[in-house]
């Protein structure tokens, strides 16, 4: 059985400069990330994508035109309750 959540090579947020150190997965998939997959700062709530070495960067606004509406509406979710928690 697969967690939804993991450790991850420690990074930071390019907005905020948090440092993100974990990772969960939105549907109890398996949390270890991949080049291209979607992230939310836990810190600033920024839509980010990890990178090629596990890294992130911010999004593009390309990244966010090209998500389905459902990613769009987790990732949406996800920044409103980031946003209340501050």
């Amino acid at each position: 059985m697969s967690s939804n959540h993991g450790k991850i090579k420690e990074t930071q947020c390019p907005v905020c400069k948090y440092k993100l150190n974990d990772a969960t997965a939105v549907k109890g998939e398996n949390s270890v990330p991949k080049p291209g997959d979607i992230s939310v700062c836990i810190g600033c709530a920024e839509v980010l994508i990890f990178t090629e070495e596990l890294s992130v960067r911010q999004a593009a606004m390309s990244d966010l035109l090209n998500l389905s509406k459902e990613n769009f509406n987790q990732i949406t979710q996800a920044q409103h309750v980031i946003r209340r928690l501050r």
